[in-house]
């Protein structure tokens, strides 16, 4: 691991993506609850397989990860709700 840290701009683009959209409506996020429960987790690492078992990607990579608060509220844990490669 190389470096955890939240993704100012990514979560600002995600916020504006769910908010008011039928995913979020799905869920019963509202626009309240994306604003204060929603960030973007950046994180760089580098893997090392040694390529006898393992067929994934390896080097310097990066993750992004939509963190949501289990419950609302800033006593709340956050869980991975999601996570992609970026672009």
């Amino acid at each position: 691991m190389e470096r955890v840290a939240v993704s100012e701009e990514e979560t600002e683009r995600i916020k504006a993506r769910y908010t008011g959209s039928e995913l979020a409506q799905s869920y019963n996020w509202s626009y309240e609850y994306i604003a204060e429960n929603m960030i973007v987790v950046s994180a760089q690492y580098t893997v090392d397989y040694d390529n006898t078992k393992v067929p994934y990607q390896e080097g310097a990579l990066s993750q992004d990860f939509i963190l949501i608060r289990e419950y609302t509220g800033s006593g709340s844990s956050w869980l991975i709700w999601d996570g992609a490669s970026p672009k």
